[in-house]
């Protein structure tokens, strides 16, 4: 119900009365008679008009009561307002009523609620498939109450949209509309004519008891001649006027059946402009299914173009990544080549700096051999010049000291060394330097294996969606 709403009412000759009421009723500006009555037949917009005012109700005025109430769900809050009337004493309330044809039980406390809305000056509207002198459950005075305020007749639209206007059907809409109009004049004529009827039944059985009455002063007074006569005359005039009206009863009764007839024809008719419709209506949904169906794997195949359009461009893009990560292998194997002839030369650097420590240290351990026997000579000497005179130890002062010439060879035994570790250390740093742009390459194409495997699984996944669309379109 929350989908009924005045903007979205299809408004429309047949109905625009009653459109523009209620949306007075809903802005609490209506000041005609009331209550209002909505009559029509079933999906004639009577409930979605009520549950629009319903909602423009809420909407706009906060502080207005409303109740809304059907045969089948009649709150006891709202009965109770017959006793204790405070909730809608001093402000605006709106009640509202659907299907009081449906009313049985509940008629008698309807009306009462009805009464009470209608003392206090409030908004009542209330919706029927039935004329109220059609509804026995009705009591007369609620029927006269009814009466006394505004019956608006609502009559269905019945149109087809602007998108099947070209589909067959709409001359059966037509012919529709036509025979349930027709048939609705047929039953407000029937409803005139039995009030008519009513009518009549009453003025003969007013009549009775006047001809009743007549005979009984004619039987007090018989012995007034000119009075009885009198009285004669006057009843057989009242016989002849009941006999008259008898028999214009009976042409009512004759002509009311004859129009219950057409209206039974119209009625048959109706129900099969009704099957028709019903019909046209299946086919064009099956017409408007299928066409949805085509449209959806027209974009489906669309969207599968789409996928290998952009598949393509991706293995394209692969095979251009691949053709140059293959130029970059390529310089990688230089790369690798350079390396491999850089550790050949770093081992022959190291082999030729372990020949120069193994050439030190035979030259430091000749070194230290001369140096022992030169200083066991020397020690040798020194005690036979000893043992000479002085000329002897004026030539021995003349000698170089053991200790600085010791302390010589020390220091270019040490300096060769040094020079040795230098180039070696030298060495040593070029080979990290290369063994690390090494492991940089590696990495580098590890990653561009990686990126080619992927690109290769989605040029595969294109050519598989491409062999999909294909087999989709042979199917379409």
């Amino acid at each position: 119900m929350n989908t009924f709403s005045f903007e979205q009412f299809d408004v429309a000759d047949a109905n625009r009365a009653a459109y523009e009421t209620c949306r007075d009723v809903a802005a609490l500006r209506y000041a005609g008679p009331r209550p209002v009555l909505l009559l029509g037949p079933e999906q004639s917009g009577k409930t979605h008009l009520l549950w629009a005012i319903v909602k423009r109700v809420r909407a706009g005025a906060a502080q207005a009561s409303l109740a809304l109430v059907m045969a089948h769900e009649f709150p006891e809050k709202v009965r109770a307002l017959v006793k204790d009337a405070s909730p809608i004493r001093g402000k605006p309330a709106v009640f509202l009523v659907d299907e009081l044809d449906q009313f049985q039980e509940n008629a008698a406390d309807l009306e009462a609620v009805t009464r009470l809305f209608l003392e206090y000056g409030h908004q009542v509207v209330i919706a029927s498939s039935v004329h109220p002198d059609r509804l026995a459950s009705l009591s007369r005075e609620f029927r006269s109450l009814l009466h006394a305020g505004r019956i608006i007749e609502i009559e269905p639209r019945w149109s087809v949209s602007a998108a099947a206007a070209s589909e067959p059907g709409e001359a059966d809409g037509a012919a529709l509309a036509e025979a349930r109009a027709t048939l609705e004049r047929a039953q407000q004529e029937n409803d005139v004519q039995r009030r008519e009827i009513a009518q009549l039944r009453a003025i003969a059985e007013a009549l009775g008891k006047e001809r009743d009455t007549l005979e009984a002063k004619l039987a007090e007074k018989a012995r007034s001649g000119g009075e009885l006569v009198e009285l004669r005359e006057r009843a057989s005039a009242a016989e002849a006027e009941r006999d008259r009206i008898a028999a214009a009863l009976s042409e009512l009764r004759e002509e009311l059946a004859a129009r219950e007839a057409a209206a039974e024809e119209h009625a048959k008719a109706l129900a099969v402009c009704e099957a028709e419709r019903a019909a046209a209506v299946e086919q064009r949904d099956l017409i408007e299914k299928q066409l949805s169906e085509a449209w959806q794997r027209a974009a489906k195949v669309d969207r599968l173009r789409e996928l290998l359009a952009e598949a393509r461009e991706d293995a394209a893009a692969a095979f251009a990544q691949q053709a140059r990560l293959q130029g970059e292998v390529g310089a990688l194997k230089f790369a690798v080549e350079e390396l491999e002839s850089v550790r050949a030369e770093r081992d022959a650097a190291r082999e030729f700096a372990a020949q120069l420590e193994a050439r030190g240290r035979e030259a430091l351990d000749r070194f230290n051999a001369l140096r022992g026997m030169w200083l066991a000579s020397f020690s040798a000497l020194r005690e036979r010049l000893a043992r000479t005179d002085d000329s002897g130890g004026e030539a021995w002062s003349g000698l170089p000291g053991d200790d600085d010439f010791a302390s010589e060879m020390m220091e270019e035994a040490r300096a060769a060394q040094g020079r040795l570790q230098v180039a070696l250390d030298a060495a040593q740093a070029r080979l990290r330097a290369v063994e690390a742009e090494i492991e940089a390459l590696r990495q580098e194409r590890i990653e561009q294996n990686a990126v080619i495997e992927a690109l290769r699984d989605a040029a595969a996944r294109a050519e598989d969606g491409s062999s999909h669309g294909q087999d989709d379109r042979d199917d379409g």
